[in-house]
């Protein structure tokens, strides 16, 4: 038995309706984008949660490329299926047609970890409705910029931009951003 197995862990390709909660891991180079998209799509259409497993920075930026993709597609599907365009043309809107109405995009909610010296993030995608009405921050809101260095505690990080985050989608603040700190 190998390490994951022993774990409970396994590499495979495909999933059951048990598997309410599943972690694909995006690898920094060869990801197909199809692939991944399709898979996140096809689990948003199934109701299943699915979490996107990232390590460095170009795994990060596949990642948010794939749930660009995702929206690509389901924009593709929503307008074939308002136009009612012809059944079976083999495209992807084709393929993914009869999927979750009620999806309009999605985005995602990062977790930052950290275990000894290794960090990573994961993207826990969510499924978004109709673009909201955003509240309008104050006239004489600062953006607030949180600075990061590399040995930032992932967890204090990860707090301060859910509360910065609060503050904006409440209107009392502007957006927040992050600043890169060399180290």
């Amino acid at each position: 038995w190998s390490h994951a197995e022993r774990w409970g862990q396994q590499r495979r390709s495909a999933w059951t309706d048990a598997d309410k909660l599943l972690s694909f891991k995006v690898k920094a180079e060869g990801v197909n984008m199809n692939k991944l998209a399709g898979g996140i799509l096809l689990r948003f259409d199934q109701g299943l949660e699915t979490v996107l497993e990232t390590m460095g920075a170009r795994s990060v930026y596949n990642a948010v490329k794939a749930v660009n993709l995702v929206n690509r597609y389901i924009t593709k599907r929503r307008s074939h299926d308002t136009a009612g365009g012809p059944p079976h043309d083999g495209t992807s809107a084709d393929f993914f047609s009869g999927g979750d109405p009620g999806i309009a995009r999605i985005g995602f909610v990062p977790i930052f970890a950290r275990q000894g010296e290794q960090q990573w993030m994961k993207l826990r995608l969510v499924s978004l409705g109709d673009e909201p009405e955003q509240p309008v921050p104050p006239a004489d809101a600062e953006a607030i910029v949180l600075k990061v260095s590399g040995k930032a505690d992932l967890r204090l990080l990860e707090k301060a931009i859910l509360t910065n985050w609060t503050q904006r989608c409440l209107g009392s603040a502007a957006d927040p951003r992050l600043a890169a700190m060399g180290g």
